[in-house]
């Protein structure tokens, strides 16, 4: 059996401390164990935290619960019950409601309303023909309900429900289907206060009375001046309720303490006859046909026969065990014998597994607040250990992503490495490559320069008139055409037939040192003259041969006679002549 499926109700009452442990399956209890304990000394807003605490933690140690849910009462005596009229609820909208819900309680609270909690309860809802219905208002004070709840949280419990004496046991009378029947109402007898509560078909109305068992043992102890422990024991060990003169029994003590007892017993029945005048003028359609009783002093003797006197109506004790199955494991001799305080404990076990008619309840905030963290608290955990997978897999994927990217670095340093070396090859076999271009460029150069040669050659020997030789050809310099009278050197070849004559202007070559190619060049050459009466000369056919040549240059000015020696004599047929030639393309000098 889990520990979900046990609840543990407590009666905080004036004068003792009251606790049942009950077993829920499918909506039925079953009692497990009980306990009733009195406060070892008078209850103050002082000691009233620490009093409680001593008797809750007494009774855990003699009872292990196992519920760890509890649901608690508080005497009516701390709480502050009030009545109103609203409208219907058809007649007003939900939230129009809620605002009238507020106001009334700042109208009918007589305390601040932050110094408060407090909770409300609509009254006969489903009375339709009504234009009004009751409202309900518990109230209790801060600090008192603070002292009392933080007892049992402080023991390990959580507070799920805070009602009040007179609400817990009304749903305790409607589970047992009380209201149902005719109007009835239940008089609760406790230690400083006896509440009287008027149920019928919805309706609901209680009151508080500051008259119990301790206002009977005050009297006592005042009648007969004795100490208040003793009139204590007596009250429990011989006092009854006098019913008058001729019912007296017992010796003097005990006459005198039933006087004492019937006294404030009169004072009761006068508050409860006031309370019911209340509830009929409010409800003049309720006439009661029974009345019941319960709590702790209602056990005094003759109780049950002075009310039933005076109120001239039946009086039957209530029997709340009927709600619920008995475990083998309780004492039923002991749980008949407090049977009688058991509808506050009952009223509560209720409520923890079906809806009430009356859902009043008064945990404080700060302890909603606190169960409501408690309860997110798992997902709180969740979240972080969700919170700490993501940074997790977060560093796991920068991690692995760190990884990659040093093991890319790492590639890529090692490719540009090999790239730079390769670079490297490239550029030494680039630079071989320009050298053996420029060896292959000066050889094809010179080749091309010695074809040059040959196609100079091959146009010269083209160009040679017939019956000419060639006896020099030589680079030369550019050719400038002198005027000077002074003789020149004899050029030309000497014959057998004298000194040659010329016909040309003299010329002198200069040569351009800085040159370093060949633009001119020298051709020197024989002819053999056989017809003299020819109007052109050997040197002018080769001139005009050499201007169609494309080796040469094909400006006229560009070929220029030197020299030319005709023969001495008549009888001489051997002619001589010196030409400078203009190539058309130069021919650089190796």
């Amino acid at each position: 059996m889990s520990k979900k499926d046990f609840v543990l109700t407590v009666d905080v009452g004036a004068c003792s401390l009251k606790a049942a442990e009950f077993f829920q399956k499918s909506n039925k209890l079953e009692l497990i164990d009980f306990s009733c304990v009195e406060y070892s000394s008078e209850i103050t807003d002082d000691n009233r935290h620490s009093e409680i605490y001593k008797t809750f933690t007494e009774i855990l140690q003699t009872h292990k619960f196992k519920a760890r849910r509890l649901y608690l009462s508080i005497s009516g005596q701390e709480v502050f019950t009030r009545f109103a009229k609203i409208p219907t609820a058809s007649t007003v909208k939900d939230q129009k409601l809620q605002q009238l819900v507020n106001y009334e309680a700042r109208q009918n609270i007589p305390y601040p309303i932050e110094e408060v909690t407090w909770d409300y309860q609509l009254i006969n809802i489903a009375d339709s023909s009504s234009e009004e219905m009751s409202i309900m208002y518990a109230v209790i004070k801060n600090d008192i309900i603070l002292s009392i709840v933080s007892v049992f949280e402080r023991c390990g419990f959580e507070t799920v429900l805070v009602g009040t004496s007179p609400t817990a046991t009304y749903n305790c009378m409607c589970a047992m289907k009380i209201d149902e029947m005719e109007p009835s109402a239940l008089i609760n007898i406790g230690g400083r206060c006896t509440n009287i509560i008027f149920v019928g078909k919805g309706k609901f109305f209680a009151r508080s009375i500051p008259l119990g068992g301790y206002s009977i043992t005050q009297q006592i102890s005042k009648d007969l001046n004795i100490p208040f422990n003793e009139a204590e024991n007596l009250k429990r060990t011989t006092g009854y309720v006098s019913l008058g003169s001729n019912y007296q029994e017992g010796d003097q003590q005990s006459i005198a303490i039933s006087t004492s007892i019937r006294n404030i017993m009169i004072r009761i029945h006068g508050e409860i006859n006031r309370s019911i005048n209340i509830y009929k003028s409010q409800h003049p359609d309720n006439n009661f046909a029974k009345v019941y009783l319960a709590g702790g002093s209602s056990v005094i003797k003759y109780t049950d026969s002075f009310l039933e006197e005076k109120l001239k109506l039946p009086i039957e004790y209530l029997n709340p065990a009927n709600l619920v199955s008995i475990h083998d494991s309780v004492n039923k001799e002991e749980l008949a014998s407090v049977v009688h305080i058991f509808p506050e404990l009952v009223g509560l076990a209720v409520n923890s597994v079906t809806s009430c008619p009356i859902e009043i309840s008064l945990v404080p905030e700060f302890i909603r607040n606190k169960h409501n963290l408690r309860r997110k608290t798992p997902y709180f955990y969740a979240i972080s250990v969700t919170f700490i997978m993501c940074l997790a897999i977060f560093y796991w994927g920068m991690r692995t992503q760190r990884e990659l990217i040093d093991d890319l670095i790492i590639t890529t340093t090692d490719q540009t490495r090999k790239i730079q070396e390769s670079v490297t090859n490239v550029t030494v076999l680039t630079k071989e490559l320009d050298t053996q271009k420029k060896i292959y460029n000066s050889v094809f150069q010179a080749l091309e320069e010695r074809n040059s040669w040959y196609e100079i050659l091959d146009s010269i020997q083209k160009a040679l008139p017939d019956n000419t030789w060639l006896v020099l050809i030589e680079p030369s310099g550019k050719p400038n055409i002198t005027t000077d009278k002074e003789p020149l050197p004899e050029t030309g070849i000497k014959s057998i037939f004298g000194k040659p004559k010329t016909r040309y202007p003299q010329a002198v070559v200069t040569s351009d040192s800085t040159s370093t190619a060949i633009e001119w060049i020298r051709v020197k050459a024989h002819t053999l003259v056989l017809f003299k009466s020819l109007k052109t000369t050997e040197p002018e056919k080769f001139k005009e041969n050499l201007l169609k040549m494309a080796t040469f240059s094909a400006n006229a000015e560009d070929i220029v006679i030197v020299d030319y020696k005709t023969p001495l004599k008549e009888s001489d047929n051997i002619s001589s002549f010196d030409m400078i030639i203009k190539l058309r393309k130069p021919i650089k000098e190796p």
